[in-house]
């Protein structure tokens, strides 16, 4: 029999005899690749859906638009990218010469759609609404039905979850502001994950009226067809000459030569950091699994060392003493690997339904990428192989006299990996410093080069931990000379908690820094101690219960100021631009704010919002709003007494209109909350309305508290929660509940690596165990050794992961904080702030979080350790 043969027998039996140690590697290296593999098909998955043409195709051969006058048709097979010449005289297709153009046995039925206003009885909002038979065959799989039923008749209408969110019900009616048409509410769908907002989907006919002939509309008519032999590349060019875009569902299966059918576009190679950081997050994963399965492997080495020493005293070579360690990486890995793929793709599956629902989005078929799950059981039978080189390297070095006389074999430090890690630990601090000038690419190989740094560092920080215990407790003591002699098992349990540890530590200083970042950033949106109740899209006379809540909940006498905002006059808020003097480009001319926010905005109010925008009462700026003149906080946008405004609606379809308005321009008291105050008399004779949109409390009368706060929330809640409230008390921002976050993962992963890694030390270190028991030493001191050993490798395990992790932890804050060639700002008022051209990144070291992970989570460890290890000692084999 060969030596593989005979290993592998060997590796087969070996399992079978310790089947604890074997499920324990089968999940270390199945898990990550269950994971993996599923997180992959989902996402490729969702990928292929949402890479599909952005109107449904359902269960059609395809779905075609156009008009009879289009010419120069191109387009790509999902239709998403074409272009066309209109014609001097419009003419959509019909149905009869759609069907006529596919040839005899075609049926087609008609698809619409149309962006449109609606009305729940919480909320407005705009959403596109599509006009489809979902009753008929074609239309099958366009849309899933997750509740109720589909429409029968002209004034029922399915809906998304994203108008039930927004206070539709099952039921319930959903004004369509279109032609203000009430609909009931019968059913709720997922829609295909396209570009369109699809949000309603209604019997043809039952909202859409009959469209004039004109190229505006004719990308908005569609037939979805059933034709009777698949529709080719060549038949949508054919079809492309008669003016018609074809979106074919065989096109789609296989596209033309050089066209992407996700991308629509020629195929290009990938570019920029991609290549680079897909094999380092490859290298990434093989650590982690490599680190979290050495230790048992080291164990298992253990336990099999009579074993080898005999097979070394019957002849065997060093090389056949590797080939049997190996074996058991290639036999555990590649059988974790395949079962992992195995359950990842049917956990994906499991999961689609939930997925579909979180990504509200129909994802139409699964998607397995078999070439990367390839990869991934090929990375997972490597991660074993990879696992048991160091035990396979002991083997061959198998001290055969030692072992079968019952000693410990004598291990010979090697002096070259230290000094390997500290140039590896340089090139990380290299590579993070590298980080401002060429990006987050640096970031991951910061982390990789620090990672195999400390991993190799790691047992010259045993031994040397080892070789100062002299004068610690007689459990520690024992512990971290215990973790010198045996560094081929406890270098890797370190290794595993250092890992774990080091991730902790960079997400932490990243967050840490960004939340920095914000702090600095931080404009506030009112003056210090202001009360913002800030309307959403609710209805008016939700507005109304809202006011009279907030007047029941605030102190007798508080007055609330009423603001206003421009809206059209079928009550689309304006956006609006004020010219800015001296601009040279058209992105400066115009400064775009419908809202009280960090930006300002143009308001309409009385004095009172007057006051509350310039901080004082000014006589001049009381006359001027109540003559009808614009209050203008900048004086430097009033031109011989007039402001020049272009207010255009929030969606579109609507007017634009361009004001000119009397205008007077008075400066602030401090920074003023307004870039124009008017009444409403200004805006008369123009084509616009106003609509209450905001409710404030001026600081100078009322400051609430906190729980006056809370109880202004809580009742207005129970109205809508489409209203904010808001007392500006400054930056707020706490990032407690993400530390705690990161605190429990920290603590998890490492307990349990420590755990683990300490149950294979306390199996391995079973005959000292006994050796304590057979002197007098107590259960007691035996369960503290036991401790102590947790404690060594979870104390060495997160002061090397803290160092670890400082070094990407601090490379992430240049990409994620730093801000770079942003040069102008504009205040609350609209006067321009000059930015630093290169402002570098904030980073914030969270030194209490990291000293708390530092001290607690080694006596966490140990303490654990202590209340679950094992401690019985085990029968001494004596000699006959």
């Amino acid at each position: 029999m060969s030596t593989t043969g005979a290993a592998l027998r060997l590796s087969r039996r070996t399992i079978a005899r310790s089947p604890g140690r074997a499920a324990l590697i089968l999940a270390m290296i199945g898990l990550p690749v269950l994971v993996v593999t599923a997180l992959a098909t989902l996402l490729s998955t969702l990928d292929d859906s949402a890479s599909g043409p952005s109107r449904p195709l359902g269960s059609a051969d395809a779905l075609v638009w156009g008009d009879h006058a289009w010419s120069g048709v191109t387009q790509e097979p999902t239709g998403d990218g074409y272009g066309w010449s209109p014609g001097e005289h419009p003419r959509p297709f019909t149905a009869v010469e759609i069907g006529a153009l596919f040839g005899r046995g075609s049926r087609v039925i008609p698809l619409r759609e149309e962006r449109t206003a609606y009305e729940t009885p919480e909320t407005r909002d705009v959403g596109t609404l599509r006009e489809l038979d979902l009753r008929d065959p074609l239309a099958r799989d366009a849309y899933r039905l997750l509740d109720g039923r589909l429409p029968q008749a002209a004034g029922e209408i399915v809906v998304t979850r994203k108008i039930l969110d927004a206070g539709g019900r099952m039921g319930g009616t959903l004004l369509v502001t279109r032609r203000r048409r009430p609909m009931r509410i019968v059913g709720v769908v997922l829609v295909p994950s396209d570009s369109s907002g699809t949000r309603m989907v209604a019997l043809p006919g039952s909202v859409i009226p009959p469209r004039a002939a004109n190229t505006a509309a004719t990308d908005k008519r569609a037939w979805l067809v059933d034709a009777p032999r698949p529709v080719t590349w060549k038949d949508v060019r054919r079809l492309n000459g008669s003016g018609l875009i074809v979106v074919s569902r065989a096109v789609l299966a296989d596209p033309p030569p050089g066209k992407s059918p996700a991308m629509g576009a020629e195929s290009t190679s990938s570019g920029g950091a991609l290549p680079v950081i897909v094999p380092l997050m490859i290298l990434m994963f093989v650590l982690e699994v490599v680190l979290l399965a050495g230790p048992a492997f080291a164990v298992g080495l253990r336990r099999r060392r009579a074993e080898l020493a005999l097979i070394a005293a019957q002849g065997g070579t060093p090389g056949q003493l590797r080939a049997v360690v190996l074996a058991d990486g290639l036999v555990l890995g590649m059988g974790a690997a395949t079962a992992g793929a195995v359950a990842g793709i049917g956990v994906a599956v499991a999961v689609m339904p939930w997925a579909e629902r979180v990504f509200e989005s129909v994802m139409t078929s699964l998607s397995v990428p078999w070439a990367a799950v390839a990869v991934i059981v090929v990375l997972g039978t490597a991660s074993g192989l990879a696992a048991a080189l160091a035990p396979a390297a002991q083997a061959s070095r198998t001290d055969i006299v030692a072992v079968l006389a019952g000693r410990s074999e004598r291990r010979r430090d090697r002096v070259g990996w230290p000094l390997l890690g500290l140039v590896l630990l340089a090139g990380g601090v290299a590579a993070a410093l590298m980080t401002p000038r060429h990006g987050v690419t640096w970031v991951f190989v910061a982390a990789v080069l620090t990672q195999f740094g400390m991993v190799a560092v790691i047992p010259w920080l045993v031994g040397g931990a080892g070789r100062l215990a002299g004068r610690l407790p007689l459990p520690l003591r024992f512990a971290a000379r215990d973790a010198a002699r045996h560094r081929g098992r406890t270098a890797p349990a370190v290794a595993a908690v250092m890992t774990a540890t080091a991730l902790v530590t960079a997400l932490t200083v990243a967050g840490t820094s960004l939340y920095g970042r914000a702090s600095l950033d931080y404009r506030p949106a009112a003056p210090p101690g202001a009360t913002i109740i800030s309307r959403d899209q609710v209805p008016e006379e939700t507005w109304h219960r809202v006011r009279d809540a907030a007047r029941r909940t605030l102190p007798a006498g508080v007055p609330l100021i009423e603001v206003a905002l421009p809206t059209s006059r079928n009550g689309a808020l304006m956006l609006t631009s004020i010219s800015s003097p001296g601009a040279e480009n058209e992105d400066e001319a115009s400064i775009i704010s419908p809202d009280l926010s960090g930006m300002g905005g143009v308001l309409i109010g009385d004095r009172a919002l007057l006051r509350f925008a310039l901080g004082r009462d000014d006589p001049s700026a009381i006359a001027a709003l109540e003559a009808g003149r614009a209050v203008v906080l900048n004086p430097a946008y009033v031109r011989k007494g007039k402001i020049q405004l272009s207010l255009t609606p929030q969606y579109s379809g609507g007017r634009t209109e361009d004001l000119t308005l009397p205008a007077v321009g008075i400066r602030a008291t401090g920074e003023g909350w307004a870039r124009v105050v008017m009444s409403p008399k200004a805006l008369e004779g123009h084509d616009l309305s106003v609509e209450s949109r905001l409710l404030l409390v001026d600081p100078a009368r009322y400051r609430p508290s906190r729980a006056v706060q809370d109880r202004l929330a809580g009742g207005i809640g129970a109205i809508t929660t489409h209203v904010g409230v808001r007392v500006e008390r400054g930056f707020e921002q706490d990032y407690t509940g993400m530390m705690l976050l990161l605190a429990a993962a920290a603590v998890v992963m490492v307990l349990g690596a420590t755990f683990v890694a300490t149950r294979l030390a306390a199996t391995d270190a079973r005959p000292e165990l006994t050796t304590l028991a057979e002197v007098g030493a107590s259960p007691g001191s035996r369960r503290a050794v036991v401790a102590g050993q947790a404690f060594v490798i979870a104390a060495l395990g997160v002061a090397s992961g803290l160092l670890a992790g400082l070094v990407p932890g601090i490379a992430a804050t240049w990409p994620a904080s730093a801000r770079e060639a942003v040069s102008t700002a504009y205040g609350a008022d609209g006067v321009p702030v000059t930015l630093p051209q290169h402002e570098g990144p904030v980073v914030g070291l969270p030194w209490l979080f990291l000293a708390t992970l530092l001290i607690t989570l080694p006596l966490l460890a140990a303490l654990t350790t202590a209340l679950l290890g094992a401690t019985r000692p085990s029968a001494r084999r004596r000699p006959s």
